[in-house]
């Protein structure tokens, strides 16, 4: 549980490189809840400020001896004066072997902009529970209401209609949407994070790039499980923004 005492929330939190989802064993190597990638050290790698933008890079490197050797190039990049934040970013196997690469975008939106009559716009079709208390709020999975003392998490998984990938949560009472959109050829689904306790009080919109909800053992067993060959570069990109409501 070591990821839950180190999340600090925050708008996106990176999961992967090479696991995302609940802790497992998968060829005798532990994988902890979520990976390894968000609390490892960053390399500022480019910083530009000029009257148009602002744009950030970094690099991160997840590696062990005997273990994986996975690189991720982040680029963050955003218009003065604009509402929106764009991200891009290229993970490579440095590595001699093939490597199980598993990454998601973990979104968080809270009070006040998550609040009771807001509402979820997803990105297909309705959503598949990932378990009976989800099953349960299924026919309300786009629905938001207030604070309560005991509320399971409920988590869904999206499927994704099209090449781009869009969601959204809009708030008519602030009269404000936040949006999500990525490329879906390489983030293929969305996990939706429900959680609407009292003083923990979330909801999660997360591009994912495999729908193995259940860990990665579990993930490799039915086939879901993407591999990065020596050398290979996978690129992804998400753009965060907020709007006013229509």
């Amino acid at each position: 549980m070591d990821w839950l005492r180190g999340f600090g929330g925050g708008l996106l939190a990176t999961c992967g490189l090479d696991s995302m989802g609940p802790a497992s064993l998968d060829g005798g190597r532990e994988h902890g809840l979520h990976g390894r990638i968000g609390r490892m050290p960053a390399s500022v790698t480019r910083c530009e400020v000029t009257d148009q933008q602002v744009i950030i890079g970094g690099t991160v490197r997840q590696a062990a001896l005997f273990g994986e050797t996975l690189r991720l190039d982040r680029t963050i990049s955003a218009e003065v004066g604009g509402a929106s934040i764009r991200i891009e970013d290229r993970v490579t196997n440095e590595g001699m072997d093939p490597e199980g690469h598993m990454i998601l975008y973990h979104c968080n939106f809270g009070w006040p902009f998550l609040d009771e009559g807001a509402r979820v716009v997803g990105p297909g079709p309705a959503p598949t529970p990932r378990d009976p208390p989800a099953a349960a709020g299924l026919d309300t999975w786009a629905e938001v209401h207030g604070p309560v003392d005991d509320y399971p998490e409920q988590v869904f998984v999206h499927d994704v209609q099209g090449p781009e990938g869009r969601a959204r949560l809009e708030n008519p009472r602030l009269g404000l949407v936040a949006a999500l959109s990525w490329d879906a050829s390489t983030l293929p689904a969305m996990f939706q994070w429900k959680l609407l306790r009292r003083r923990q009080y979330v909801m999660g919109l997360e591009p994912v790039n495999t729908r193995a909800i259940f860990g990665r053992a579990r993930a490799r067993a039915d086939g879901e499980l993407p591999i990065l060959a020596p050398g290979e570069t996978r690129a992804y990109r998400l753009t965060l923004s907020v709007d006013e409501l229509a």
